[in-house]
């Protein structure tokens, strides 16, 4: 009965936070099948992740030997150690092998369409992640009552954390997706005549680099500040400040939530202002529509279609 409750109490969290998202999927709910194996995928990449960090250690803490052992090191030292530590030791290897998953199976998929299909995403496989590193935690504390104290702890910290974590990395993503069709929606038009390149084209690469700089940064950042020699009162404030902008961010993007290729062709709009005289001369004619010249249709039919 203990056991059961323990496995509960590690898994609760995670699973209630993966219904909180799914339902701030407002366009188009992604299939439960999909999410389902991200999340399991997200659960799988902790035995991997494992062996990685514990060798990162080790290499890691060999640099800094000279300075004796991490508890004696020069306050300086220390914190230079544990900055890179748990930065590209710990926070790298984490998300990096998260934002590998949420590529790997996602990046050609359909159901990819929205931007908050990112965010969904991205969620799901740091949840099942955090589910079985909570596992994990719980069954090798040392009593029914250091696991229990240890699973209440997470349900309020590192569990919402790798939620936070993932938002920023599935927002970036999104992105990165909805930049490169306004990056071929406007091919499209420069091909075509109908606008002239104005600056360099649209390039989501950018954005490709901070899904994973960026929760690397807000991830290390959080295990730094869980060292042992610094105040426990930055982590509980650091802690506050991304429920509040975490939250806050799932809300406007839930709120902001839209077809991919709409927010591409009003990028691309937004970019070239003359595209509206285009739309106007040929909504009359029933040759065009913004859908069907970033698909590509429209550029298919006899002579481009410009009729």
């Amino acid at each position: 009965m203990k056991s059961i409750t323990l496995f509960l109490m590690a898994v609760i969290p995670a699973a209630a936070l993966c219904v909180y998202i799914y339902k701030k999927d407002r366009t188009d709910k992604e299939p439960v099948s999909l999410l389902l194996k991200l999340f399991l995928l997200g659960a799988l990449i902790t035995v991997p992740t494992s062996i990685i960090e514990g060798i990162t250690e080790p290499v890691i803490r060999g640099i800094f030997s000279a300075y004796g052992d991490v508890s004696s090191m020069p306050f300086v030292i220390y914190i230079f150690y544990q900055f890179i530590y748990n930065t590209f030791g710990i926070a790298l290897v984490e998300e990096g092998m998260k934002w590998y998953v949420v590529m790997k199976t996602t990046k050609r998929n359909g159901n990819f369409n929205s931007l908050f299909d990112g965010v969904i995403y991205s969620v799901f496989v740091s949840l099942g992640f955090a589910a079985l590193e909570n596992i994990m935690y719980v069954f090798n504390s040392n009593s029914f009552a250091d696991g229990f104290s240890i699973a209440f702890a997470r349900f309020f910290t590192s569990v919402p954390g790798h939620m936070f974590f993932s938002v920023a990395m599935g927002y970036c993503y999104s992105m990165w997706h909805i930049f490169d069709l306004a990056k071929q929606c406007e091919a499209a038009y420069v091909s075509n005549g109908i606008v002239k390149q104005k600056g360099l084209p649209f390039d989501g690469e950018n954005w490709l680099r901070r899904s994973i700089i960026y929760p690397t940064a807000i991830h290390g950042i959080w295990d730094f500040l869980c060292s042992e020699r610094l105040p426990s009162l930055w982590l509980y404030v650091f802690i506050i400040f991304l429920y509040i902008v975490g939250f806050y961010r799932i809300k406007k993007l839930s709120k902001a939530d839209n077809y991919d290729r709409s927010i591409a062709l009003g990028l691309t709009v937004k970019k070239y202002p003359e595209i509206r005289e285009f739309f106007a001369a040929r909504a009359a004619q029933q040759t065009v529509t913004p859908r069907s010249v970033i698909s590509g249709e429209y550029f298919n039919k006899g002579e481009n279609g410009l009729r």
